[in-house]
């Protein structure tokens, strides 16, 4: 007697294709039951997983929309600055009169204090007085770093004869090519952080403007000027040669503000 494909699968043990789908669709009811919804199952996990994931790639994009805004905000209250000099007036000594320079006591780039001997000349006459000459020396006026020296022994010189240039160190400050409208949108007193090769960033001040230099375009508002800022401790830049291009920041708005035109009124350092 033959046996159907169906009685061995029973006799043998193995479930029948019907019988599978009836374990499938048992399965599937007992998944809504009462008893399926008490027991732990992990059918959930990946859910809980996916939520978490969205909240934290949420919180990410706000996070980033936040520091974008705040970004911008700084941005439109500081105003960059480039070729930015760091420079110091120059103090140049001259001859009161006619004669010739008898010695030269320092040479370009000496350290030098107030006080001391820079050159010695011979007026034919003493300044201020008729008569005979006399050697006058000159004497540095504070302490600072010789930058020139023009007085050569044996030189003849007249009145007003540029002798020695000197710079004092402690008086180093920036000086930022800027236009007119953008200088008119800058507080004095305003607060700025020049990045300075070498020293990190120094803070600075605002302090002035120097007289304008040169046209940029044809409007008044954009004729350049020169936006004068010290360094809020000036011995952070003592290390420092004049002649050295920095770039900054300047915030345009300083705790105490004061009337923008006097700026434009202030062509000095002090």
């Amino acid at each position: 007697m033959s046996t159907t494909p169906t009685r061995r699968r029973a006799e043998t043990g193995v479930p029948s294709q019907t019988a599978t789908r009836a374990d499938r669709a048992e399965l599937a009811i007992s998944a809504e039951s009462d008893k399926w919804a008490s027991r732990p199952h992990i059918r959930q996990r990946p859910r809980f997983r996916s939520l978490l994931v969205l909240v934290g790639i949420l919180g990410l994009c706000a996070l980033i929309a936040v520091t974008q805004v705040r970004r911008r905000l700084d941005n439109r209250d500081r105003l960059s600055v480039s070729q930015v000099v760091l420079t110091a007036d120059p103090i140049v000594l001259e001859s009161a009169g006619n004669g010739h320079v008898v010695k030269v006591d320092v040479t370009k780039g000496a350290k030098v204090i107030k006080g001391q001997t820079l050159a010695t000349v011979e007026y034919l006459e003493k300044p201020g007085q008729t008569g005979g000459g006399q050697q006058v020396e000159i004497f540095a006026p504070t302490d600072g770093i010789v930058t020139e020296v023009w007085a050569i022994e044996g030189l003849g010189i007249q009145g007003s004869t540029d002798l020695v240039s000197m710079y004092e160190p402690s008086k180093l400050y920036f000086r930022a090519p800027m236009t007119y409208g953008d200088i008119a949108k800058i507080d004095l007193g305003s607060h700025a952080t020049m990045k300075v090769p070498g020293m990190g960033n120094i803070d600075a001040v605002v302090t002035g403007v120097q007289a304008d230099f040169g046209e940029a375009g044809a409007a008044d508002t954009e004729r350049l000027a020169r936006l004068v800022l010290k360094p809020a401790d000036p011995s952070k830049v003592l290390g420092a040669a004049p002649g050295v291009i920095v770039k900054g920041e300047v915030d345009k708005h300083s705790p105490n503000p004061k009337d923008p035109k006097v700026l434009f009124g202030n062509g000095g350092t002090a």
